[in-house]
């Protein structure tokens, strides 16, 4: 479980009112500038923008570290995978009929 204080970065960073630049996001979770701002913009890491500048709280930051993130990623399948099942609903309710396609060995006459 990754905390950000691990190896002395505890102190590391200064917090303004409990908002993170990303800057001191980045000492924190001991990623890169450019990684805490393209998660950020990808929604990956929670974060609003103050006078253009992204700004993160701690717990957001824990939350992304400790896969966070991957439960994110999780909804956005379910959500495919339903959407996905409403579309066939949608064609069956419409008389579409759907097929799946036989294989190739199963199509073939057997010689008798």
């Amino acid at each position: 479980m990754h905390t950000g204080n691990e190896a002395g970065n505890e102190g590391a960073v200064r917090t303004d009112e409990g908002w993170l630049t990303s800057g001191e996001a980045a000492t924190y979770s001991r990623y890169s500038v450019t990684t805490v701002n393209r998660a950020a913009r990808r929604g990956e890491l929670e974060a609003v923008k103050r006078a253009g500048q992204w700004r993160h709280r701690l717990e957001w930051l824990d939350t992304w570290l400790n896969g966070g993130s991957r439960l994110l990623l999780l909804l956005a399948v379910v959500a495919a995978v339903l959407a996905s099942c409403s579309v066939l609903r949608h064609l069956r309710h419409q008389h579409v009929q759907v097929q799946r396609i036989r294989p190739l060995a199963a199509t073939r006459h057997r010689a008798g």
